[in-house]
């Protein structure tokens, strides 16, 4: 059988094989940089598609050293199926990823020194935290989900692999269980994914921990049902360590392992900041490119790369829970909660300290199909990120609240660069983030109530069983209030007949002051308000925290366009009055410069660089402009591959 071409790459070899796809070795044939190809062996059937989508959109979402690389995706054309003499079929997607020849975590048969479980750690700490930043939650960490990049490998070091069952946006929402019983949490197994959040992954990874330590999973190799049984009832045996680790160390491997979600830690951060003062290194802890994959002897890429093994998205390494029936009670039922205990990270001086990683590598002729499903990086706007990083740190020190609004004409990147600040202060642990977004119009997700609804994960409920699970996230952060519970849950899902358990705004913006307060008690609160001259109430709110609530440790960043101001004078009248009165801070957002437009294009999509050119003149300075331009030159096939890069096809012209 000849090599296969899928788009700009070249399958060679089938080296893996799972229940659901087939992964190849091969190369990307303009620059022979070896991939990756793993392609779907079926098209009809449901969980595989899902699975499939779901990496696709995880994955291309995502840009991390620590996290595997998506570089294209397709499906197989007519000519390669025939060319593969029956082996692919026309019509199953394929995915181009990299390629890491180390083999994994789970083949690794040696014990760990403690130096490379640290960097083990600290590498998976920071990676699951950039995930999380933005939304995306694995729920199937293991170590053979843990791939390791040789020195000759495109980024050399540890991979986290298979999101084929990852939870993002509205994703979490799917009431199934899935995951592997030898790292699955508690809520997990009980199909609550109401209560599925970052520490369901740090729970999973303090089982990779235990095991990296012992040699084993706290629980063993049993059948999942047993299994499943320990994870919810049973605390883990004795820590017995196959190498010396720092004091302390089983302590913070435990607590990753609690069963209530409010007794682990609730981030990333806090348990990469916990395990660095382990060492008594603090922020100077040793940079997780320290770590050398260990060289693993036989050939380990048919295991590494075996792709999804069950419809729950499972590789090999473990038993997959694929039916197991949810434990007594009903799911959504939010069993009593310890209070959370406070352990957030000092924040960082500057918000270029700890790692912020390059954008993931893009190879020539690559990533067409991909874009809309990458997030749109954010570039230059230095002095602006420092700003909004400084009244963070104002607010940490103080207590108090800030205001910062970020203004000018639509485009410019003002919801781009919140959007950077938030995900940057959630993957540093730096705050907690809660979004309001405004449209012309409005709608039920939009605003204040759709911002509660979601930090609370309230969808789909009743306003009884909505004041149930109010009242126990309050209560987990010290406000153990049934009034306060009873009376918001009626705001948030009101019922016809039934008045509104508010005589007055002010009556409910002391509320929401209140649950502010209660948001805060772990770490700052950022309430990013997008859009704000269409959100009237949101903006009461904003004014009614930053000139009455003194003592709340809340930072209030507001975008609004320049054209929405305009028309709405009394928005403008109130941002005034609050710059006049309150700690608020305008900056107005100038055009992008050409050098750094240019910069954004071509991180977007590999394009020739007379088209770079052109596509950033054309946008004279707006991000969104430059953006959309691109996507309906790829939306309308004017664009083709050259040996250089992207162009415009031969008689197209650039017409908008």
């Amino acid at each position: 059988m000849t090599a296969l071409r899928l788009g700009s790459f070249v399958a060679h070899t089938p080296v893996g094989h799972g229940g659901m796809a087939t992964v190849w070795r091969g190369v990307h044939a303009p620059t022979d940089v070896p991939v990756a190809l793993k392609v779907l062996d079926r098209t009809d059937k449901a969980p595989a598609l899902d699975a499939l989508r779901t990496e696709l959109e995880a994955v291309a979402s995502l840009s991390h050293p620590s996290i595997l690389t998506l570089f294209d995706h397709g499906v197989v054309t007519p000519e390669v199926a025939e060319a593969s003499d029956g082996v692919l079929e026309a019509g199953r997607p394929w995915m181009a990823m990299e390629l890491a020849t180390a083999g994994t975590l789970s083949g690794v048969a040696r014990a760990f020194t403690w130096r490379e479980i640290r960097a083990t750690l600290d590498a998976l700490l920071e990676a699951l935290a950039h995930a999380h930043a933005h939304g995306v939650i694995h729920r199937d960490l293991k170590p053979s989900n843990v791939l390791l990049a040789g020195p000759a490998d495109l980024r050399p070091g540890l991979k986290i692999a298979d999101f084929g069952i990852a939870a993002a946006g509205e994703d979490r929402f799917r009431r199934r269980v899935a995951g592997t019983p030898r790292y699955m949490a508690p809520e997990q197994i009980r199909a609550a994914w109401r209560d599925i959040g970052p520490w369901t992954d740090l729970y999973a990874l303090g089982g990779v921990a235990w095991e990296l330590v012992t040699g084993a999973p706290p629980f063993g190799h049993g059948e999942p049902a047993h299994l499943t049984h320990r994870h919810l009832y049973e605390t883990p045996p004795p820590f017995v360590p196959r190498t010396r680790v720092p004091d302390g160390f089983e302590a913070w491997v435990r607590r990753m392992l609690e069963k209530p979600v409010t007794a682990r830690f609730q981030r990333a951060a806090d348990a990469r900041w916990a395990l660095d003062r382990l060492e008594g290194a603090g922020w100077a802890s040793a940079p997780s490119s320290a770590f050398r994959p260990p060289v693993i002897e036989g050939d380990t890429l048919a295991e590494m790369l075996s792709g999804t093994g069950s419809p729950t998205g499972a590789t090999g390494g473990g038993s997959t829970l694929t039916d197991l029936m949810a434990a007594p009670g009903e799911p959504d039922d939010a069993p009593a909660m310890p209070p959370i205990e406070p352990s957030p990270p000092p924040i960082p001086e500057d918000w270029r300290l700890r790692s912020t990683p390059e954008p993931s590598p893009q190879l020539v002729g690559a990533g067409l199909a991909l874009f809309g499903l990458r997030q749109v990086p954010l570039v230059g706007r230095h002095h602006e990120r420092s700003i909004l990083w400084h009244a963070l740190r104002q607010v940490s020190a103080t207590r108090c609240p800030q205001g910062v609004v970020l203004a000018g004409p639509a485009g410019v990147g003002k919801s781009a660069l919140a959007r950077w600040f938030a995900e940057r202060a959630d993957e540093l642990g730096a705050a907690t983030v809660w979004i309001a977004r405004h449209e012309a119009g409005g709608a039920a997700a939009h605003g204040l109530r759709g911002m509660l609804i979601r930090s609370m994960q309230l969808s789909g409920l009743s306003r009884s069983r909505a004041e149930k699970r109010i009242r126990t996230w309050l209560g987990a952060r010290g406000h153990d209030d049934p009034d306060d519970a009873r009376a918001l849950a009626a705001w948030l899902f009101p019922e016809a007949g039934l008045p509104s358990p508010f005589s007055t705004s002010t009556e409910r913006h002391t509320l929401l002051t209140r649950v502010l307060q209660a948001a805060a008690s772990e770490r700052p609160v950022v309430l990013w308000l997008d859009d704000v001259p269409w959100g009237p109430s949101s903006l009461d709110l904003a004014a009614d925290v930053l000139e009455r609530a003194p003592e709340l440790p809340v930072l209030v960043v507001m975008t609004a366009q320049a054209e929405a101001l305009a028309e709405s004078p009394s928005t403008r009248e109130i941002l005034d009055r609050l710059a006049e009165r309150s700690p608020l801070t305008t900056l107005t957002m100038p055009a992008l410069t050409t050098a750094e437009l240019r910069r954004l294009v071509r991180l977007l999509l590999p394009l020739r660089d007379e088209l770079v050119d052109a596509l950033s003149t054309r946008a004279d300075g707006n991000p969104l402009f430059a953006v959309q331009l691109l996507g309906d030159w790829i939306a309308r096939g004017l664009l083709r591959n050259r040996p250089d890069g992207f162009d415009l096809a031969d008689g197209q012209t650039p017409t908008i």
